[in-house]
């Protein structure tokens, strides 16, 4: 019996035609995939690999910058210490009318707000975050609001009238002794007010000095920080607002005061963050740790509060 030959021919060309078929079919999907990744889409916006390889990695919203026009500043925000997702579109918008102004600056200015006018826009601050609590310009405390525990300041340490919550005059006295050691003898001259003092002392400035004056060196009622009773004007014996800042005082508080929990509230260099002039003579507990991070950061509290709490980037 003859076995019939079969023609391997139209076999051939059926699996390459499959094979064409079916490579095309899975070129045409891998196509469609490419087209619909991130890469190429920000590709066609204008960015290079490395700024592709940037953006996916570091953005925790990619689908927000793809709708967006191709903008480098993106990736300078992006890359400044203290930058927040959310406060992206504020970042440009806020860019493009102040260009004299560094991206340092901005993400400082936006973070902290500071590109509202002062008393608008308020909220009421977290009193539970305790010694973190903010209370500035923007953030205000109850009228009723009182800390815990307030009791009158010994004159060994204070002039008369001041008082204090008890945890903080600890530390407080404390600071002083360990101050005293060092030939340096410190003096409480404004500690806890409550509102209604506030609003007395910022009356009377009002009066006194005008308006302009007292909301650059006064609080309003309800957004003084010595309604916290965290906040404590201090100086040394000999010296007054004045002469302070040349002082061997204020030279042991710089380089000690972080140690046990206190930062300078309002520094010279951070006044347009702060909201308020210079005062070397006004200094703020917010806890050890804090005091530390701040100090070593060189920030304000408002720019802490900002990144590390309401930003909630804690690292």
């Amino acid at each position: 019996m003859t076995k019939r030959k079969v023609k391997k021919k139209p076999f051939i060309i059926l699996f390459i035609f499959l094979l064409l078929v079916g490579g095309g079919i899975f070129g045409y999907f891998k196509y469609q995939e490419y087209i619909n990744s991130t890469p190429y889409k920000l590709s066609k916006l204008g960015y290079n690999e490395q700024e592709q390889k940037y953006l996916i990695e570091n953005s925790k919203d990619i689908n927000k910058i793809l709708e967006m026009e191709y903008n480098p500043d993106i990736l300078k925000f992006m890359k400044e210490k203290y930058y927040l997702d959310k406060n992206l579109d504020a970042y440009l918008s806020y860019r493009k009318d102040h260009l004299d102004l560094s991206i340092t600056n901005i993400v400082s200015i936006i973070n902290t707000g500071r590109d509202k006018e002062y008393y608008e826009n308020t909220k009421q601050t977290d009193v539970s975050k305790k010694e973190q609590m903010l209370v500035n310009k923007y953030y205000y405390l109850p009228k009723d609001y009182a800390p815990e525990n307030v009791v009158p300041i010994s004159a060994q340490y204070a002039y008369a009238n001041n008082s204090l919550g008890q945890e903080v005059l600890d530390i407080y006295e404390q600071m002083w002794k360990d101050a005293k050691d060092d030939g340096v003898t410190l003096i409480v001259t404004s500690a806890y007010r409550d509102y209604e003092s506030q609003e007395s002392t910022y009356d009377s400035n009002e009066r006194k000095e005008g308006k302009e004056y007292a909301d650059a060196y006064v609080a309003r009622p309800g957004f003084s920080e010595h309604q916290t009773g965290l906040a404590l004007d201090i100086i040394g014996y000999g010296t007054n607002r004045d002469t302070f800042e040349a002082s061997d005082s204020f030279k042991w508080l710089s380089e000690n005061a972080h140690l046990y929990g206190f930062i300078l509230r309002y520094p010279k260099d951070k006044e347009d963050i702060t909201g308020f002039a210079y005062e070397p003579w006004h200094y703020r507990y917010v806890g050890k740790e804090v005091a530390k991070q701040i100090k070593e950061e060189n920030i304000s509290l408002e720019e802490y509060y900002a990144y590390y709490i309401e930003g909630n980037q804690n690292k």
